[in-house]
């Protein structure tokens, strides 16, 4: 009677459907469940008692059954009978999941040429930066820690929001002074909240103090289309999902840009309905042009004008080597693009894993400096930098 509805129905557990489908409408679950339960219990059979006694949900038994034994049990011991969607685990992950390092093949005088262009400095930046000389950097791209965050690792400790604008403030200022005339610097901040439906105005306070002592050459953001919904967008709290983080571009307003290298492509159909209209598009504000303009511009530069809204997929990009925090390196690549002039120093304050010293590596830089306070992250970046 398979397939047949009015047989499925009337069909005893005995006589109808798959060992796990019987299973499940006995035990009155689903038949997913009793295949995961089958599969942890053939991965990790001292699972399957804590699964019976309620002590550990199918879904986190699953979760554990993936990783090696050892791991495992340092994992459970770690949790400690919390929930594996937790911080405890994600910081865990953070830790001790570390993606191997993807070596390029590159010849032996490129690969020298690369590593001699690079330098890594341990030791806190707010001293560091006062040794490098001044007007000797063309752009800074960094990702910084932000104030009132749990730290995913434990190297790098929570700072309070005072304490991280009086190291914001210096850092700025020393950026400043190292930076070429015109040079300029991107800081790459996500605000957070101080509880649920409350945000804390520690970014728009720095941005403020940032353009007013020096200069905001534009907002610009960078929009993560697969960030994944945080607590606040369940259904109970009914926010929305986190995806968009500020690039505060802080600089001269004449400083270095090179657009050409970030245009935009569009698609041939929209290229091809542009060219069919001589119309005049007309903005709310009164603004307008004509789609000829556009399409002529378009065709003679090979792109389109950039949006200052960024969109580029957080997943899906080369392994960082295991830091907490995660910087694309498509976006790290599209900065090194945008305002890093070829031949050019680059400099990232807050380096950790080198994304982006890597990035400017690829895009033309003549030399790149990464500073960080752990040693254990610019061993990492070491090693990236060299198989790279």
């Amino acid at each position: 009677g398979r397939g047949q509805k009015v047989a499925n129905s009337n069909a005893t557990f005995s006589e109808n459907g798959k060992a796990s489908a019987v299973a499940a409408r006995i035990s009155k679950t689903n038949s997913t469940y009793v295949e995961v339960v089958k599969s942890v219990s053939k991965a990790a059979p001292e699972l399957i008692e804590k699964v019976r006694a309620g002590n550990l949900s199918i879904p986190d038994a699953k979760k554990l059954a993936e990783i090696p034994k050892d791991k495992r049990t340092e994992l459970l011991r770690k949790v400690n009978g919390k929930s594996l969607d937790g911080e405890v685990f994600r910081q865990w992950k953070s830790q001790s999941i570390v993606k191997a390092v993807k070596t390029t093949h590159r010849p032996t005088k490129e690969r020298k040429n690369r590593i001699d262009a690079t330098t890594l400095i341990y030791g806190d930046c707010q001293k560091e930066l006062r040794k490098i000389p001044s007007h000797s950097v063309d752009a800074i791209i960094t990702d910084p820690p932000y104030p009132e965050v749990r730290p995913r690792g434990e190297s790098y400790p929570r700072i309070p929001e005072g304490k991280w604008h009086s190291m914001m403030d210096e850092v700025v200022q020393e950026c400043r002074r190292i930076l070429k005339p015109k040079g300029s610097a991107i800081f790459i901040m996500q605000p957070n909240a101080e509880k649920m439906g409350q945000m804390r105005l520690w970014l728009w306070r720095f941005i403020v103090s940032a353009g007013e002592e020096w200069n905001l050459v534009e907002d610009v953001y960078w929009w993560n289309p697969t960030a994944i919904p945080s607590r606040g967008a369940k259904r109970e709290f009914g926010l929305m999902r986190p995806s968009v983080k500020m690039c505060v571009w802080l600089g001269p307003p004449n400083c270095y840009r090179n657009q050409d290298n970030v245009l935009w492509t569009p698609s041939e159909a929209l290229a091809a309905k542009r060219r069919q209209t001589q119309a005049r598009i007309v903005a709310p504000s009164g603004a307008s042009c004509r789609n000829s303009t556009l399409t002529a511009a378009a065709d003679e530069r090979n792109g389109t004008t950039p949006f200052n809204l960024i969109p580029i997929s957080a997943s899906g990009q080369p392994g960082n080597g295991g830091h907490p925090a995660v910087t694309p390196y498509e976006l790290a690549a599209w900065w090194c693009k945008y305002i890093l002039p070829p031949g050019g120093v680059l400099l990232d304050p807050f380096c950790g894993s080198a994304t982006m010293l890597l990035a400017g590596l690829d895009y033309g830089a003549g030399k790149v400096i990464g500073i960080d306070r752990e040693k254990k992250y610019l061993g990492i970046a070491k090693k990236r930098i060299r198989t790279s």
